[in-house]
């Protein structure tokens, strides 16, 4: 599923019209966001390229970089991220740079496996059930995505116990750090009137192993690392209810509803402080 997935947002990046909010980043976002509901809020064109397959920054710039191409010029741009994402190595990068998709025998050892007899429209979504079910056949699965503009949403509940053991700090990775340096390189020279990075939040079942101060000093280091201002990072709470989780990255269907409320919000303000929308604009849309 992971790989049907990836494949279509960069279809999709090379084919979009004109969008004015693009958000991207990694498998949060997709799961997180209801861009339908901010086009009727803020009467924007929004889409989603964020992706499944661990790209790392370096693709999801890239995806960016393709819409660009046919659309030279963007209002917003916005990066979700969650934290472990920034911990992880990036193995389907290239996949994204080069247009070189995995054979079966390179992706049946990972956790993107393509099982397309599995695929038979078993179900169709959106069902009920954990995360890691299959839901959909790969064509379900597009043309859900297609008409959500670029999001799904998970069905199902995170499966905890009361006193997780790992550790939930905020590290970056040193291959995630060079990442970063290489995509601010990038990001430097896009037609892009604003941009935006949201990290989100946690589930609160880890809220005894981690902290805002952990996280304020995470989002500085990413903010240095991509040349971003201070103001560049949109407000988010530090945790959320456990329930509203699928697993501790992917918001559930109900979580996907609230955060893109707080999302909206915060997107708001940010723009309201840029100077984009006029005091009486912005007071009308809060």
């Amino acid at each position: 599923m992971d790989f049907i997935i990836l494949d279509q947002q960069i279809r999709r990046s090379n084919n979009l019209r004109n969008v004015d909010v693009l958000i991207t980043g990694d498998s949060s976002g997709l799961s997180a966001i209801d861009p339908i509901s901010l086009e009727k809020q803020f009467k924007k064109k929004f889409q989603v390229l964020s992706t499944m397959g661990v790209v790392g920054p370096l693709g999801h710039v890239k995806l960016i970089e393709n819409y660009l191409k046919n659309n030279p010029h963007l209002e917003t741009l916005v990066i979700i991220w969650a934290p472990l994402s920034l911990t992880a190595t990036t193995p389907w990068e290239k996949h994204v740079f080069q247009g070189m998709w995995p054979t079966r025998n390179i992706y049946q050892h990972g956790r993107a496996v393509l099982r397309e007899k599995l695929f038979g429209g078993i179900l169709n979504p959106p069902m009920e059930g954990d995360w890691h079910q299959y839901y959909v056949n790969s064509t379900n699965l597009i043309n859900l995505m297609n008409k959500q503009q670029g999001t799904l949403y998970f069905p199902g509940r995170m499966h905890t116990t009361k006193n997780p053991e790992r550790k939930k700090d905020y590290p970056i990775s040193q291959l995630i750090e060079g990442k970063l340096r290489k995509a601010r390189v990038m990001l430097k020279n896009l037609p892009i009137d604003k941009f935006f990075l949201a990290i989100l939040p946690r589930p609160d079942i880890y809220d005894n192993l981690t902290s805002e101060a952990h996280r304020k000093q995470f989002i500085l280091n990413l903010q240095r690392l991509l040349g971003l201002q201070k103001e560049s990072s949109l407000e988010m709470p530090l945790i959320l209810p456990t329930e509203l989780y699928s697993n501790e990255s992917h918001l559930n269907e109900k979580g996907r509803a609230i955060f893109t409320s707080i999302f909206s919000k915060s997107l708001l303000n940010a723009l309201c402080k840029s100077n984009i929308k006029t005091s009486e604009e912005c007071t009308n849309l809060l």
